[in-house]
């Protein structure tokens, strides 16, 4: 989506979170998604295709780009991988 389309979902309340993320097979690179109130995910295409997601260079443009849209802060995930955290019925415990 162009910046434009992304501002008015935004200020209609139809984006939630933006989440930069390790954008894959790249060395250095990031994307920057939008979670949608209806569920599902927006990006920022390239100038040359709107419809394809941008790779952003640095965690530092990404942000900025949702700053333009009009988040307040992002979301970065560093690993696809959710981290789920201990559960204390998982452990026996025993008296010594």
């Amino acid at each position: 989506m162009d910046l434009r389309s992304l501002k008015i979902l935004f200020n209609d309340g139809g984006l939630t979170t933006a989440v930069v993320v390790k954008a894959p097979f790249e060395q250095k690179g990031w994307l920057l998604h939008f979670q949608r109130r209806s569920g599902g995910v927006a990006v920022i295409g390239t100038v040359r295709d709107p419809e394809t997601a941008k790779i952003f260079r640095s965690l530092d443009a990404a942000a900025s780009a949702a700053q333009d849209v009009g988040f307040p802060q992002v979301v970065v995930k560093l690993t696809e991988k959710e981290h789920e955290g201990i559960n204390p019925d998982d452990f026996e415990l025993r008296a010594q």
